[in-house]
């Protein structure tokens, strides 16, 4: 699922994927373009990290943490689907690797750990 996102952002093959009650269309055209383009998404280096399960007011959620190395920086992709009824993409996060994150439970997995 998740990695099958990663691989689509990669060869900009993402229409549809990004619903747009959860994200504004021009906002992820234009992360898109520039993790593609910018930051050669394609040719990245690093991996998966773990996955963390929530439940948010009743609403079942599971995210999945990868960290990279890209041409433009050291990123962290959260990507979040909610379970509940069809399962569906509900956000799409980046951070630097350097923040810390309480979704990270395997720190020996992270592309930072030294």
């Amino acid at each position: 699922m998740a990695d099958n996102l990663m691989n689509s952002i990669a060869t900009g093959e993402i229409e549809g994927l990004f619903l747009a009650e959860y994200f504004p269309e021009s906002q992820i055209k234009a992360h898109m373009n520039s993790l593609r383009f910018e930051c050669d998404f394609k040719n990245r280096k690093g991996h998966f990290v773990n996955d963390f399960y929530q439940s948010i007011n009743g609403n079942n959620r599971v995210s999945f943490l990868y960290e990279y190395y890209l041409k433009c920086d050291s990123v962290r992709i959260i990507v979040t689907y909610d379970l509940d009824d069809n399962i569906k993409l509900y956000g799409f996060k980046i951070e630097g690797i350097e923040k810390d994150n309480f979704m990270i439970l395997k720190p020996a997995n992270s592309i930072s750990f030294k």
